[in-house]
């Protein structure tokens, strides 16, 4: 009987222990979420917490994606890499949201070539015999503010609305970017010669910079599929 009461104590002290580890679980993940996404940012993660019942959500999101292309005389490189916190807005407390925050922006594209026929800069034209070495990246500012859309609230207070869910959203970011180009001249080239070929780069940079800054306004869609606590 001594046997059975102790083994009994320590079953009750398991249960208890358990019973306790299971609420500290429900507690720290009470009204929060998690969802993956396919969006033009790239393949990214959510994490959400509800901070004011179904109306308010606070909203970390994060994605990468790198892509690249080899051709004959080129090679190219997108990264995709972005950091958000968001604070979504569920005006009728339901699925519908407004979104807004502040991205850390770590996209880019760089790319080498070799041409093998004449390139003009600056309305000058070069022969590829001209200059080596090829190469130009456009990266962007690292502070991106958001605005958008969505549907499907990352994290809810109320159980009737916890599991799975699909969302998307669709938005703008802006960053404006940035143009570096470097060619190195041939050794054929005189110095007066190279002066004149940096000279004419550097212009055709700034021209091109200017067509560049209509990519400051990204259209961010975004399609996902979660899990609310």
């Amino acid at each position: 009987m001594k046997k059975l009461a102790i083994l009994a104590s320590c079953c009750a002290g398991a249960i208890a222990h358990a019973n306790t580890a299971t609420d500290i679980l429900s507690s720290t993940f009470a009204n929060t979420g998690v969802a993956v996404n396919a969006s033009t940012l790239g393949v990214g993660l959510d994490l959400s917490k509800a901070v004011y019942k179904d109306y308010l959500t606070v909203r970390f999101n994060a994605n990468y994606l790198p892509l690249s292309m080899t051709a004959e005389q080129v090679n190219a490189n997108l990264v995709l890499n972005t950091y958000g916190l968001l604070l979504d807005y569920q005006p009728f407390a339901g699925n519908f949201r407004l979104s807004g925050g502040l991205y850390y922006n770590n996209n880019s594209f760089s790319g080498t070539a070799k041409p093998d026929q004449s390139i003009t800069l600056n309305g000058v034209t070069y022969q590829a015999s001209d200059f080596t070495d090829y190469s130009a990246k456009v990266d962007f500012t690292k502070f991106a503010p958001y605005i958008g859309i969505g549907y499907g609230a990352g994290a809810v207070t109320s159980n009737a609305r916890k599991g799975f869910f699909f969302k998307t959203d669709v938005g703008m970011m802006y960053a404006k970017p940035n143009l570096s180009v470097n060619a190195q001249c041939a050794s054929s080239m005189t110095a007066s010669q190279c002066q004149e070929f940096q000279f004419d780069l550097q212009e055709q940079i700034k021209s091109s910079q200017s067509t560049l800054n209509i990519l400051s306004f990204y259209p961010v869609v975004n399609l996902g599929l979660g899990y609310r606590f």
